[in-house]
């Protein structure tokens, strides 16, 4: 398949939809340079190959909001790496080195909404293999993603929502993962009962396309149907809760039906001190499509804790269990990550992280355990210009020995701000 077209040509349909002689037009070009070193590059367990390694970041930030009609958002820069001992690993082309997000939204006429977004960047492959935050090289790949949704939101009374609507997704990647192309169909029906309670009542077709590989049964296209009941709760203005259930049924091409039924609870919570201190809690159920595996049944549960307006700190405990549809696969991840971030002076800044992971993969019962922690200096020298010191170690310990490693990687960074 085809990567989508680029996201400024969708930029440009969009503009050309709205005109206000009041427009709001922010552009922020930077340039930064990084001088890094890496202990193991190809993250070894023994024979680990070290490299100095310099990166290049020309970039822009873009935002255009004319007025409520029209938001336009564009985040596009290069990474051009230089490896002094492994030149083969350059990112020189705009192919290797570009990284770009690209989102809009627009009302182009009345009950008519538009969105769209495109990401371009390197995504890992496999959960299961050796990986690190931080290395370019090791199970990565280019990804694009686009995504268009035309759809119409019309009152049928003053407390009757209806919305009816399409989405176009595609999905490229250029390497092991297999590109696909999806078309949805959605209609919700919402009805408010009170300033607090509201209901939706969501039904969605799906159809999946992707590049099926000779022999393979693992990924192929399939239709889907799905059906779901959603209330939501606004307790007050610091506190809501969500909950939503529902079924999915599933028709592949090549046979073997399945369904199954999903569902999610949230809950949000924002304290009364000035909104400093956040809760957010999410527990349920989904299906997800892999481009390594096929179609998966994923239960999750993540709880974010967000606190402090000088030291700032977060926390995220996470825990998922994926089982694959169509093939002998399940994982699981418990984890948590930890950022503290606080201001030594005006002009200088630390901030540091944590993450741990603990994943068994069957059905070969591989246990496997992560580890990260860093963090970085960094000094305002100007209004313009910031400089900053910072540190990244990874590590990973399994009962597949080949595949441990440990990685550190120190740099030292300079960003010009136009």
């Amino acid at each position: 398949m085809k990567k989508p077209a680029c996201f400024c040509a969708l930029a440009a349909v969009l503009l050309s939809t709205q005109t206000s002689s009041f427009a709001r037009l922010e552009i922020t070009p930077s340039v930064s340079l990084r001088e890094e070193y890496n202990d193991n590059i190809f993250l070894s367990r023994n024979e680990k190959d070290d490299d100095y390694i310099t990166t290049i970041t020309p970039a822009v930030s873009f935002q255009y909001a004319p007025n409520k009609l029209l938001d336009l958002d564009l985040d596009y820069k290069l990474n051009f790496r230089f490896y002094g001992d492994h030149n083969e690993f350059n990112d020189t082309s705009l192919r290797d080195s570009q990284n770009a997000s690209f989102q809009a939204k627009s009302q182009p006429l009345n009950y008519l909404y538009l969105d769209v977004t495109d990401t371009y960047q390197r995504v890992p492959i496999d959960v299961r293999k050796p990986s690190a935050e931080g290395n370019e090289i090791i199970n990565v790949t280019e990804s694009n993603m686009a995504f268009v949704s035309p759809y119409i939101k019309y009152p049928l009374t003053p407390s009757f929502l209806s919305t009816i609507g399409y989405e176009y997704n595609n999905k490229w990647y250029r390497t092991e993962l297999r590109d696909s192309v999806s078309h949805a169909a959605f209609l919700t029906l919402g009805k408010t009962f009170s300033s607090k309670l509201n209901m939706d009542l969501k039904y969605r077709y799906y159809k999946f396309f992707t590049d099926t590989l000779e022999g393979s049964d693992v990924i192929r296209d399939y239709d889907s149907h799905r059906g779901s009941l959603m209330l939501t709760y606004q307790a007050s203005q610091y506190f809501k809760v969500d909950g939503e259930v529902g079924e999915s049924k599933f028709d592949y091409s090549s046979g073997n039906d399945s369904k199954g039924t999903f569902w999610n609870v949230s809950s949000d919570y924002d304290f009364r001190n000035a909104n400093v201190t956040s809760l957010g809690l999410s527990y349920g159920t989904s299906f997800k499509d892999s481009p390594l595996s096929g179609v998966f049944r994923s239960r999750e549960a993540d709880l974010s804790f967000k606190t402090g307006r000088v030291l700032v700190l977060e926390i995220n405990p996470y825990y998922s269990k994926d089982t694959f549809l169509r093939t002998d696969r399940t994982d699981w991840t418990t984890g948590v990550k930890i950022d503290l971030a606080r201001p030594l002076t005006e002009t200088l800044a630390l901030s540091l992280n944590g993450k741990w992971e603990k994943h068994k993969f069957l059905p070969e019962d591989e246990r496997v355990r992560k580890y990260g922690a860093g963090g970085e200096l960094n000094y305002k020298v100007s209004k313009s210009i910031t400089a900053g010191i910072g540190y990244k170690y990874n590590c990973r310990n399994s009962n597949n020995d080949e595949e441990d490693f440990n990685n550190n990687i120190v740099w030292l960074l300079a960003k010009a701000v136009f």
